[in-house]
């Protein structure tokens, strides 16, 4: 800062049901101050310049302004904003039966320039001001209606065939880092910018390349961004370019010969935001009506529906409101004014979930209470998970004396042994435990019938009303003590990854948890141990088995070898004979 300099800005806020100007025609504002107005009566027309204040202020200040310099002037035109809330209507009181004439660079900006010969109507519908929803510093979180447009990727390809994915995630908090992002890509020729509305953003295809089968492609990869973005698609040539414009304004085109539901249905799958209904309300003749409701709560989910000049017959039945709450004191003065696009708030208290149900004039106490429901239901869950690992254990471990049936873990030193640590610390104290509650069955969980655990919830309650802080830490403390450096050398030390974690204070559960580790430590537990123990094992029967296949192959080959042998000299000794026998018969 800089002693005795000011630094004064224009107006930041527009006030109640308006906007400010600098918000029209996209974000540009206005810029122009003359327009000239020339009523039905033919008494002449006037020219009226306005300040730069008077077009930088407020939408509502402009129009007051021109009524009153109108007045003043004796013209009898007063300007209102129209139906649809988007633009102006400028409306002729004097029943004069000339032109109607409008004109000037202002009367441009504002929509409502008629041209030098003017119109021979009392009312000149301007067109819309287009209001800049978004702009650069638009929060992604923020738009589409506060909707956001999530995480994810999505993949442009641009007319001469350039690729680029391009991945949204929790680093980029508003449009102008979603659109620095896509205009830094160097294998694409698009750039991206925030359209001429400034409701979305447009990205252009600079490529050059032209024709009808040139098209710019974006499509979701993973996510939806592109969706949520309303760029996704296939979009070719159109009035010399190729671009897409992620326009939060949808327009729906009806046939003559649609039916109501047809409309509706037409409505439903346009994407605007809102849900169509057909509804009867039960008159004669014209029952039947349809229902626009907003997709989304609060302020945000407020719609701007503009017919087009096809009436209708609108009328609002309920707007979108944030709900609105003072939280921390009686007087609104001194409370903090929060307000949400639900019923619901989360961020209050830390920890409780506030529902808003009705509206209230006078102060509301919320008392915070224990929800000993949920504790009563997780301890149940402890106790049924704890039963369910011996139910497990018995399925494997067992000996049925009638018919010497038994469990292939039966006998087995490490399945006895887990079993026995894991009865023996249930029952044991927590460690360092300062409450009167040392011991799981003191507050209701004990071993009973068939040597399982059981839960005294009318127990657990009354020692959760004696000392709810000793409870909580039989059944939660874990606390853990920082890891002390290794002196290597005199006044210096080091800590590793593999130090082991040392605990102070803690509860049975916790003393149960650390038991399991050690089950199961991929290094040093002792069911790692016992499954290595038997992998090796049955690693060695299969070696043994590999020995004893190759020794009967041996002798398979030794002994088909001999067969072989014997054979021949058997075949020799034949054709010998059959030799001799022939000589005797020649002689």
């Amino acid at each position: 800062s800089v002693a005795g300099t000011s630094i004064t800005t224009g107006q930041l806020l527009a006030g109640t049901n308006s906007v400010l100007t600098s918000s029209l025609n996209g974000g540009a504002g206005l810029t122009q101050t003359a327009i000239t107005f020339d009523d039905r009566s033919g008494a002449g027309s006037v020219n009226l310049t306005l300040s730069a204040a008077d077009i930088s202020g407020s939408l509502s200040d402009l129009v007051e302004k021109l009524n009153t310099d109108l007045a003043a002037a004796g013209q009898g035109v007063t300007i209102s904003v129209n139906e649809s809330g988007r633009g102006l209507i400028a409306t002729d009181t004097t029943g004069g039966s000339g032109a109607l004439v409008i004109t000037g660079a202002l009367a441009a900006e504002l929509g409502l320039d008629t041209g030098a010969g003017g119109v021979t109507q009392n009312t000149v519908e301007g067109t819309s001001l287009q209001k800049a929803y978004v702009g650069l510093q638009t929060r992604v979180s923020d738009f589409n209606n506060g909707q956001g447009v999530g995480l994810g990727t999505f993949r442009i390809t641009d007319a001469s065939g350039g690729v680029e994915e391009i991945e949204i995630n929790s680093s980029h908090e508003n449009l102008a880092d979603i659109i620095n992002l896509i205009n830094s890509r160097p294998n694409i020729d698009v750039t991206a910018a925030i359209n001429d509305n400034g409701d979305g953003i447009v990205i252009t295809d600079t490529s050059g390349a032209t024709g009808s089968n040139k098209q710019l492609l974006i499509e979701d990869v993973s996510g939806t961004v592109a969706s949520n973005l309303r760029i996704a698609g296939t979009h070719t040539e159109s009035a010399g370019s190729i671009k897409v414009n992620g326009s939060l304004e949808t327009t729906v085109t009806f046939d003559a010969d649609d039916t109501l539901d047809e409309a509706v249905q037409k409505i439903n799958d346009s994407g605007a935001g809102i849900s169509a209904t057909v509804i009867n309300d039960g008159s004669p003749g014209t029952p039947y009506r349809i229902n626009f409701t907003s997709r989304n709560s609060g302020e945000s989910g407020r719609v701007l529906i503009d017919t087009g000049g096809f009436d209708l017959q609108l009328r609002t039945l309920s707007e979108g409101q944030d709900a609105v709450t003072f939280f921390g004191a009686d007087d609104p003065a001194d409370a903090i004014l929060i307000t949400s696009s639900s019923n619901t708030l989360d961020d209050v208290i830390s920890g409780v979930t506030i529902d808003l149900k009705q509206t209230s004039t006078a102060p509301v106490t919320l008392t915070v209470g224990t929800d000993t429901a949920s504790i009563e239901s997780a301890v149940s869950r402890f106790v049924d998970t704890f039963n369910t690992v011996l139910s497990t254990i018995d399925q494997y471990d067992f000996f049925d004396e009638e018919s010497e049936d038994k469990g292939i873990l039966f006998g087995d030193y490490t399945t006895q042994s887990i079993k026995r640590q894991l009865y023996s610390t249930v029952q044991s104290p927590g460690v360092l435990l300062d409450g009167q509650f040392q011991f799981l069955f003191q507050a209701g969980v004990k071993i009973g019938e068939d040597a399982r655990l059981e839960f005294d919830s009318q127990q657990f309650r009354e020692t959760l009303e004696q000392d709810f802080d000793a409870i909580e830490a039989l059944f939660s403390e874990r606390q853990l003590l920082p890891n002390e450096p290794i002196e290597v050398i005199p006044g210096t030390g080091i800590t590793t990854p593999d130090t082991q974690d040392d605990f102070g204070r803690l509860g049975v559960p916790a003393r149960l948890s650390l038991l399991i580790e050690s089950f199961t430590d991929s290094i040093s537990g002792s069911l790692t141990g016992r499954r290595n123990t038997i992998d090796t094992q049955i690693q060695d029967q299969n070696d043994r088995i590999a020995r004893l296949d190759l020794q009967l192959e041996n002798k398979r080959q030794r002994y088909q070898a001999q067969f072989i042998a014997m054979e021949r000299a058997i075949g020799e000794l034949q054709n010998q004979a059959g030799a001799l026998n022939s000589l005797g018969q020649a002689g």
